[in-house]
């Protein structure tokens, strides 16, 4: 891939620069196709705009982490989804851009901890939000490897200094589980307040 000056900088510096600076901590010079094929592998694994943290090990070998704010209020997330699913009912989750950062509810250990699915990642990145009942088309799986999606389900984006960083998701466990406007409700301001919480 040939970089651009316009693309994502990180703490000032361009990519191309940073995968030049990563090429040369590797033991080995690398050198022709190898050297491509060792950049390709690292920026496969990032999408564009994608927040990194960069470490060193002992060994002085780079380490990219994708960094997710709302990992860092995972105790935070974890409460507020076992209030909502407390308060209502239903199966609540709060993920990120990449996982499901926590749940509560009955049924929940199905999403806990996993990889969101690519319609909720796209719902995310629409800032869209959605509610659909059982009689309902459009409802998306939570997660890549769901059994089977949810009866009913409300979906908020939170947004944190205008970027959408992930979802608060409320799901029915059966047909009797209806979305109304108290659900939108609630989910909307979780959305709101976590994103507010992100910004401070």
């Amino acid at each position: 891939k040939t970089f651009q000056r316009s693309d994502t900088e990180f703490y000032g510096i361009g990519l191309g620069v940073l995968f030049s600076q990563l090429m040369l901590r590797f033991a080995e010079p690398v050198r022709g196709e190898n050297a491509y094929k060792v950049t390709q592998t690292i920026s496969d694994g990032i999408k564009e705009g994608t927040p990194l943290e960069i470490f060193t090990d002992r060994e002085g070998e780079v380490i990219l982490k994708k960094y997710s704010p709302i990992g860092e209020l995972s105790i935070f997330a974890r409460e507020y989804a076992e209030a909502l699913a407390q308060t209502t009912g239903l199966v609540s989750c709060i993920t990120d851009h990449d996982q499901v950062v926590a749940a509560a509810g009955l049924g929940s250990r199905e999403f806990n901890g996993k990889e969101i699915s690519k319609e909720l990642e796209e719902t995310i990145s629409s800032r869209e939000g959605k509610c659909l009942n059982a009689n309902e088309k459009g409802k998306i799986p939570v997660v890549e490897d769901q059994r089977e999606v949810s009866y009913s389900q409300t979906i908020q984006p939170i947004i944190c200094a205008g970027d959408a960083i992930g979802s608060v998701i409320l799901m029915g466990k059966s047909d009797k589980d209806i979305m109304g406007d108290a659900e939108k409700m609630l989910v909307q301001t979780a959305a709101g307040f976590l994103g507010r919480q992100m910004e401070q």
